[in-house]
């Protein structure tokens, strides 16, 4: 758990105590000195989305990853990060708290089914 304030580190660990056992409690949290809080990341990353999408900016892939304290996004074509920066500061979203990594976009063909192109690990579910 990412932490803005190390003097609220006490408040951190009373609130991961209050989870119930078995479902992340105190036993698996640990306080780390964050830059970004969760709720910043999350409101930074929807806006950001949003103004990607609607300046046709493609994106493979996004999310807060609190593991790192950052937003993670996926792009498929980073010649587009000039735009994206501009973006990123038009909406003041902090340098540092958006990081991007190069995604290959893989599409089935015709032929191709999701089992034959991704066999075994991705589960395959049947609504009748």
């Amino acid at each position: 758990m990412y932490v803005k304030d190390t003097s609220k580190t006490q408040e951190a660990w009373d609130a991961a105590d209050s989870v119930p056992a078995g479902n992340g409690g105190s036993s698996r949290v640990t306080v780390v000195q964050g830059r970004y809080a969760f709720d910043d990341l999350l409101a930074w990353y929807r806006s950001l989305l949003n103004a990607m999408v609607s300046d046709q900016l493609y994106f493979s892939s996004g999310a807060v990853m609190e593991t790192k304290n950052c937003i993670v996004t996926g792009l498929p074509n980073m010649n587009q990060l000039g735009d994206i920066h501009a973006l990123i500061k038009d909406l003041q979203i902090p340098d540092g708290a958006v990081i991007f990594e190069e995604e290959e976009i893989s599409l089935l063909s015709g032929r191709d089914s999701v089992t034959a192109k991704w066999p075994r690990w991705l589960p395959v579910f049947s609504i009748r």
